[in-house]
């Protein structure tokens, strides 16, 4: 159970930094989609190693399957990050004639990913 205490301490902590506010700005969440990207090239090889050893996946396979969609989403989420955070223009009923009004989009929380490879993975959170 000391395991789970720790990871209790490290999302509690993890709770406080998006509490904060700071995830919220664009560079942020660049850097990090950033560095998972970066990540998972330097990892490349270890990642491949682990599906071919636990699930018997070939590298064009596992490529396919896994590395090369995880690396194309991310990439589709860098271009895509500004626009989907930017507000948008409300339409209102035609009696707010003189009222205007804008969708702002908020994120909700926080996702914690945890590596169970034996290779150092720290901590990730994207929002």
């Amino acid at each position: 159970m000391e395991g789970v205490k720790g990871l209790e301490s490290d999302l509690e902590a993890m709770r406080q930094y998006f509490r904060s506010g700071k995830t919220k700005d664009v560079a942020w969440r660049q850097s990090q989609l950033k560095g998972l990207l970066s990540f998972i090239k330097e990892k490349e090889k270890d990642i491949f190693k682990a599906l071919k050893e636990d699930l018997g996946k070939h590298h064009v396979e596992a490529y396919r399957d896994e590395v090369g969609i995880l690396t194309k989403s991310i990439k589709f989420a860098l271009h895509g990050l500004k626009e989907w955070m930017s507000s948008k223009k409300a339409k209102l009923p035609i009696v707010a004639l003189l009222s205007s009004a804008e969708l702002v989009p908020e994120p909700l929380g926080f996702v914690l990913i945890i590596s169970s490879w034996n290779f150092p993975f720290g901590k990730l959170f994207v929002t």
